[in-house]
């Protein structure tokens, strides 16, 4: 098989952690792949050009994209989410007419931002696969070819490691990208009363960790770390807990948990708020601990940094369920299959 993969660029996250690594393991399969990443990427601009400037050149080069499609005829073109984050979809058209067949792969609620889209879009796919069962089940409404592959951790970054020691000042750690710092707000009541019971620090790694205006008047010690791809698991390791908050609505109950499912891998106890696909993946008390209000969120962050017993039990089964469903080594003949048609 040849496929060319149209991403959204190499450091967004859909890209980095639903696509090249299956691009990895599709090519040790002996698979011709091809990567054409959005340039710039999909949600940035080059500053020196502008938004308006850096998104035409943007669409030039994805129409060269189409012409040279044409070309090689691939037998697979896949979509990571979308080509543009706007309402048109005639270059998604386009890619249509170029290859036998083709696949969305779809992590977010992209739907309730342009339905008229979507609608467009999965209707002329063979085949979409969906992040959650959320997203599986509003695909199902125009593409009648839909598999489920969670966004998925590869279990060779983030090697299993017994933490003989902790922070001598606990660190709850959060890490994402800028745009989704608004999500830490749910959890600032909550963090205000923890630094009354015990001393902490709340580390926030993000791609823009000089930012911390917004948190300068926090009620406890906030530190920033620069995000980078070569550090991010290391970055994790360090959290004596990493937390996930979220508010219940709409576009974030269609979110992959992606950020929890690292923590989880990584033999970092979490704390998520039982919002969208969290309720899947975390048992609460066995796994990890859902809190959905301020006594929940202290007291289940503090269980996790004032006792040993519990973080040992919750890491170990935190790791079993990622071995179990949601690595890409075990979710790969799904990945393989849903672009094969089978």
């Amino acid at each position: 098989m040849k496929i060319l993969f149209l991403t959204s660029g190499e450091n967004v996250p859909s890209t980095r952690y639903r696509i090249l690594p299956y691009v990895s393991k599709l090519r040790e399969h002996g698979i011709d792949c091809v990567v054409s990443h959005s340039r710039p990427a999909k949600y940035q601009r080059w500053p020196i050009l502008g938004w308006r400037l850096s998104h035409a050149i943007r669409k030039a080069i994805r129409w060269g994209d189409v012409r040279k499609a044409a070309q090689s005829r691939y037998d697979v073109i896949v979509i990571e989410r979308e080509i543009f984050d706007d309402p048109t979809w005639n270059l998604e058209a386009a890619f249509r007419k170029t290859t036998p067949r083709l696949v969305l792969d779809l992590d977010d609620g992209i739907f309730l931002r342009y339905p008229e889209k979507f609608a467009q879009v999965a209707g002329m796919c063979d085949h979409v696969i969906a992040g959650n069962e959320f997203l599986a089940e509003e695909s199902r409404k125009y593409c009648q070819s839909v598999s489920i592959v969670p966004t998925s951790v590869g279990l060779a970054e983030y090697p299993w490691r017994t933490r003989a020691t902790r922070n001598e000042t606990p660190i709850v750690g959060w890490i994402g990208t800028s745009a989704n710092l608004k999500y830490l707000d749910e959890i600032r009541p909550a963090l205000e009363e923890l630094i009354t019971r015990m001393p902490f620090t709340l580390r926030i790694v993000t791609d823009l960790g000089e930012q911390t205006s917004q948190w300068s008047r926090a009620g406890f010690p906030v530190e920033f770390q620069a995000w980078a791809a070569e550090t991010a698991v290391e970055q994790i390791h360090a959290f004596d807990v990493g937390v996930m908050p979220l508010p219940d609505e709409i576009w974030e109950r269609y979110k992959c948990g992606f950020k929890l499912l690292q923590y989880m891998a990584a033999g970092v106890p979490a704390v998520a708020s039982p919002v969208g696909v969290n309720r899947t993946i975390v048992e609460t008390g066995v796994n990890g601990f859902l809190a959905g209000s301020t006594s929940e969120w202290v007291d289940s962050i503090e269980a996790c940094l004032r006792d040993p017993a519990v973080t040992q039990r919750i890491r170990d089964a935190a790791r079993n369920t990622i071995e179990a469903g949601y690595s890409v080594e075990g979710q790969f003949a799904q990945f393989l299959s849903a672009l094969r048609g089978e």
